[in-house]
Parts: C-alpha cells; sequence; structure tokens
C-alpha cells in the first residue's frame, strides 16, 4: 500500500454496548478513507453486543482489509481493553473510539491527510455533543479542545503544564500514530481513566498534540448513565481510581507549582 495511504486502525471499545454498537460500526462502515482495519475489542459484555457485532462483521468484512472481535475471559476495565485491542492491530495509524460514539465520514481521511501535512504524531480534533435517542439528532454543543487559562499552548511542556490543572477533552476525536502507543501504552493501573494518564504521559515524554480544526466525531450524551441510576458505584469504583490517579500524576506537580 502506498505511503500516502498508510493502514489505520479503527479500535471499538465495547462493553454492554448492544443498542448502540451497530450504529457505530455503521459510522466506520462510511468512512471516505479506504486502507482501514477493524478491531472490536469487547470487555466481556453480558448482553448482545458480540453476537451483534459478529454478525456485521460477517456482513461487511469485505470492506477492510482485516476485521475482527476480540473477547477476554473477564472485565478488565476500559484501559485494559484499550491495550488489548490496539496490541491486535497492525495499522500504522490508530483511532480508539467508545462503542457509543461515531466517526463523521472524513474522520480518517481528514486525520491523515492533516498528520502527512504537519508531521503530527497525536491529534485531537473538534467534537460534536448529541443527545442520545433523538432522530434527527439533537446537537448540544460543538467543543474544541480546552486547556484552560494555557489558552492554546505551543510546545509539550506547555500542554504538559495545563494538563496538570486541566482536563483538555475531546478525546473521542484522538488520533495517533503506532509508534507513541509502543513507547506509551494506557496505563492499566486506572481501569476507568484512559485518556487522561495517555495524553499527560504523551506531552511528557515531549510529545506535541496537534490540533485538527475540524469536527471529526460525535459524542453520544445519554440521560440514563451510572451516574443517576447507580451513584454509589460510580463514586465507590470511578473516583476511588480517579483519587489515585490524581496522587499519582497530578497532585505532587501542582504543588511544586503553587510553591
Amino acid at each position: 500500500m502506498e505511503n500516502s495511504h498508510p493502514l489505520v486502525s479503527i479500535i471499538v471499545i465495547s462493553y454492554n454496548s448492544e443498542h448502540f454498537i451497530l450504529e457505530t460500526l455503521e459510522s466506520v462502515l462510511s468512512q471516505t478513507y479506504k486502507n482501514i482495519e477493524l478491531i472490536i475489542s469487547d470487555d466481556a459484555s453480558t448482553d448482545r453486543t458480540v453476537a451483534l457485532s459478529k454478525e456485521w462483521i460477517e456482513q461487511n468484512k469485505s470492506r477492510f482489509l482485516n476485521a475482527k472481535i476480540i473477547q477476554p475471559e473477564k472485565n478488565t476495565g476500559i484501559a485494559g481493553n484499550c491495550n488489548r485491542g490496539v496490541r491486535a492491530s497492525e495499522g500504522e495509524w490508530i483511532k480508539l473510539m467508545a462503542a457509543d460514539d461515531l466517526l463523521l465520514p472524513n474522520c480518517i481521511e481528514d486525520s491523515v491527510a492533516f498528520a502527512k501535512k504537519n508531521q503530527s504524531k497525536v491529534i485531537l480534533g473538534n467534537v460534536i455533543h448529541f443527545l442520545d435517542g433523538t432522530n434527527p439528532k439533537k446537537i448540544l454543543k460543538r467543543t474544541k479542545p480546552y486547556w484552560g487559562k494555557a489558552g492554546n499552548p505551543n510546545t509539550a511542556n506547555e500542554q504538559y503544564q495545563a494538563l496538570l490543572l486541566n482536563y483538555c477533552g475531546n478525546t473521542v476525536s484522538l488520533f495517533f500514530a503506532r509508534s507513541v502507543y509502543d513507547k506509551i501504552p494506557y496505563d492499566e493501573r486506572f481501569q476507568f481513566i484512559e485518556d487522561y494518564p495517555f495524553l499527560m504521559n504523551v506531552t511528557k515524554n515531549n510529545i506535541f498534540i496537534d490540533h485538527l480544526d475540524k469536527e471529526t466525531a460525535m459524542y453520544r450524551v445519554r440521560n440514563h448513565s451510572v451516574y443517576f441510576d447507580d451513584p454509589d458505584k460510580l463514586f465507590s469504583d470511578f473516583y476511588k481510581k480517579r483519587l489515585a490517579f490524581d496522587r499519582e500524576y497530578r497532585f505532587p506537580y501542582i504543588s511544586k507549582m503553587r510553591r
């Protein structure tokens, strides 16, 4: 395959996503870029996610250079699921996405072209947030990466300093080179927080996050989530991990910055 059209691995991270997975996969199918590998990395779903995904792959596998689903023996959390998916892929570029989010048709084509033009290794684009269950989709907001008081940092170190204080968001649009992942895999110590530690490690290793000023992905906002349905589980599981993450990544450096 020509170097101008490198293989891109789209990795769909799923867990009990039977209500969303087919729409997500259709957004992958609709990509204008042709040289794509599809990996569905499921985290031991107990619903029909795997069955629906297998049936869809069988019907559409001719569209992709390679298409498969990965099933572990037990649930490991988001970070572990991301690592499994990337390690099973072969693309020069990686596009991870949750099984309830969507890619706009030009997502991969625009990302590859931007990376080539700017010699980028890590890219964040703009994101459309939409309300689940609306047809046509109700757009809630449109966002760009947000760096807080840092505005638009000019170096990887400035981005790192900004991330110590603010989460820049928009990681549904994240697109990065395999060479970056080979150096910086997802940190599995924090099961439910995969993207924030990844971006901090990227910038800490002097890799600049470029901004593609185009909308490339859509983030689904659901009326019902663990936050509303089971707040005790949210605070016992998620925030314990978040506190551990903050203690490891942020608190020591924030203390130094404020002296």
